[in-house]
């Protein structure tokens, strides 16, 4: 019944590098993301509730860059190869970032730290391979967005210290979110 979509393969979307249009708003916006990470790590050596709330508003700043810099990118039509390639690149630094902080002072699972440094190799290492080879940038999936949110969670979670019962379930997720993604 369904063998005909089987059979039927579907292109994946990629942009051919052809310019790199280094300086745009968008991209100032995730280099910014990254430029937040020694704001945030002085506030969650504190170790207090305020500070720890002030930690999670800085992330949340990061994460609105994070949205913020495609939309931009696509109002103000400056959507570039190094765009494509900055913008993953800043979320891995800036989540990397944050997930040493958090194995650092609130006990983040160094296991699972492992788990996301090799899954994010991974994807740049093929990225690195298809950019050296056939000069094309693929975007990112949907898959990987909603990894990322989760991780989000997960890392907003430890941040607040908000115990295993919240922190568990979302581990277990992230977990099988890594290897789907």
């Amino acid at each position: 019944k369904m063998s005909h979509l089987i059979d039927k393969k579907v292109p994946i979307p990629y942009t051919r590098i052809r310019e790199l249009n280094i300086w745009t708003l968008s991209n100032a916006l995730s280099l910014m993301r990254v430029l937040l990470l020694p704001a945030i790590f002085y506030q969650l050596l504190k170790q207090t509730p305020d500070a720890d709330r002030w930690a999670l508003i800085l992330m949340l700043l990061a994460g609105l860059t994070d949205i913020l810099d495609g939309w931009i990118a696509r109002w103000r039509d400056t959507i570039s190869s190094f765009g494509k390639i900055i913008d993953p690149l800043a979320d891995k630094i800036f989540m990397i970032g944050v997930a040493v902080f958090l194995i650092i002072l609130r006990g983040f699972p160094l296991w699972l730290f492992v788990m996301m440094v090799l899954r994010d190799l991974l994807i740049v290492g093929g990225g690195a391979t298809l950019i050296r080879r056939y000069k094309i940038v693929f975007p990112a999936n949907i898959w990987g967005k909603l990894y990322s949110f989760l991780l989000a969670l997960l890392i907003a979670s430890y941040t607040l210290s908000l115990g295993s019962r919240v922190i568990l379930p979302l581990q277990a997720v992230v977990v099988g979110m890594v290897i789907v993604s």
